[in-house]
């Protein structure tokens, strides 16, 4: 095996991202002027404090990506003021750099992102020639293609009834002394097989499924369990909110009584969904949660967001002269993304009516 002598060249890879601690001094400045929380939120400067953490480390993830460009490939202008490295050349060379490792979607989001940098920190600038640009590259992005999700609601409903019920039968068969890891691994099947019948009636985001607390965002009402999240939590700045019914409040209430005080520290805090690390599920373990669920009681891929998606189609199938409703289920006023699933509810039906057809004609001969 061959070996690198000390006098090799040392081949040292590009700098993606530039590190915070070396922006220059006017980025800093800049970023910190449009982005930090001090600031007053009348404050125009300052805006864009305003946006969610998420989103504000997403631009900040953007910007560091165009200054570690910038560092690699035109160092001198780092030196320049920072409003004025941005022209129309210099962002198609961005954008041939990024094609060269990122797929068409995520050269639109990084472009995005810088965009959205910049006409925070220097709104004076208009950036009308760069939102083009932006424009432009998002809609060459190509469709994603999804496979169609062919059950409906019921169906996944029925599953996590089935698994809280399975969960039950183990708990009243289990001998006396077991041990506690063994008692927290069946509040967890219970808790997951709960996660799946209430992220399935109330379709909500990740992010929302892990605000769900006790006595705030979910609380008991005299007409039962209730969700209740302001709209400045939700994506679409619409406050989310459900009524449970009769037969998910009982499910809830047996989560609450016997399995969730098996979960480690459950009591320290008031998440719904207690995690075994003695604090609140976070929206990413709870992603993964419902999926190892739908996988484990259906056999399918599911994912939370295909709970929205399954939502409407349902909508469709049941309700069809209502179905434009279901559209909150997406949080997305697009009438193209309802007529998706409403198409897909129709294909579902005209199958249902031809076994029906097939069933009558087999019970002739």
């Amino acid at each position: 095996m061959s070996r690198t002598n000390a006098s090799d060249p040392v081949t040292v890879s590009p700098l993606l991202h530039l590190p915070e601690s070396a922006w220059p001094e006017l980025d800093r400045a800049a970023f910190a002027n449009a982005f930090d929380r001090s600031h007053d939120v009348f404050d125009d400067q300052g805006r864009g404090a305003r946006l969610k953490p998420s989103t504000r480390d997403s631009i900040r993830y953007g910007y560091r990506r165009w200054l570690g460009w910038l560092s690699s490939r035109h160092p001198a202008l780092l030196a320049a003021p920072p409003e004025t490295r941005a022209s129309p050349e210099m962002i198609r060379a961005f954008v041939a750099h990024l094609r060269e490792t990122c797929s068409p979607r995520t050269v639109a989001s990084q472009i995005g992102r810088l965009h959205d940098g910049l006409r925070f920190m220097f709104p004076a600038r208009g950036w009308t020639w760069f939102k083009a640009i932006k424009t432009r590259l998002e809609r060459a992005v190509p469709a994603a293609g999804r496979k169609p999700i062919e059950i409906t609601s019921q169906r996944l409903i029925d599953a996590s009834l089935a698994r809280m019920d399975a969960v039950d039968l183990a708990l009243a068969t289990t001998v006396p002394g077991v041990s506690r890891k063994h008692l927290q691994a069946l509040a967890l099947r219970y808790r997951d097989a709960l996660l799946v019948a209430i992220a399935t009636f109330s379709p909500l985001r990740r992010t929302n499924l892990s605000q769900l607390e006790l006595g705030t965002t979910f609380r008991r009402e005299p007409s039962g369990w209730v969700i209740r999240i302001p709209g400045d939590l939700v994506k679409n700045g619409e406050p989310a909110e459900a009524d449970l019914e009769d037969w998910l409040n009982i499910h809830v209430d047996r989560y609450l009584a016997v399995y969730r005080p098996l979960i480690f520290a459950s009591q320290h805090h008031q998440g719904l969904w207690a995690s075994a690390r003695g604090r609140p599920a976070t929206g990413d373990a709870l992603y993964n949660a419902f999926q190892a669920e739908a996988k484990a009681s259906l056999g399918l891929h599911l994912t939370l967001h295909d709970t929205r998606r399954i939502g409407v189609t349902t909508w469709a199938v049941h309700d069809p002269v209502n179905a434009a409703g279901a559209r909150d289920l997406l949080g997305d006023r697009s009438d193209r993304i309802l007529a998706q699933h409403y198409n897909l509810a129709s294909g579902i039906q005209a199958s249902r009516n031809m076994a029906k057809v097939i069933g009558s004609l087999k019970g002739c001969k």
